[in-house]
């Protein structure tokens, strides 16, 4: 079973993938901080797997506009989202 620790760090990986997807056209964390009316600092925090809260996984979700599920379910090796059979 994760710690927290661990799928706050997931989670920050997941974000950083997501923001260097080409598909979704948000390259750096400075746009993406714009984006949820933040600083680039908390985006960077945020990726590192520092400070995650459900708010901050639901701001991610409205900017990418996908569920919380899919932000589990988004492989960031493949960059693009698995799909269960």
């Amino acid at each position: 079973m994760q710690n927290n620790y661990d799928i706050n760090q997931y989670l920050g990986r997941k974000l950083k993938s997501l923001r260097q997807d080409i598909n979704y056209g948000i390259r750096s964390q400075e746009e993406l901080a714009c984006l949820m009316k933040t600083n680039q600092g908390k985006i960077s925090r945020l990726e590192r797997g520092e400070a995650w809260d459900a708010d901050w996984i639901m701001k991610v979700c409205e900017i990418y506009k996908i569920s919380p599920d899919e932000l589990m379910r988004y492989d960031i090796r493949r960059g693009c989202f698995e799909i269960d059979d």
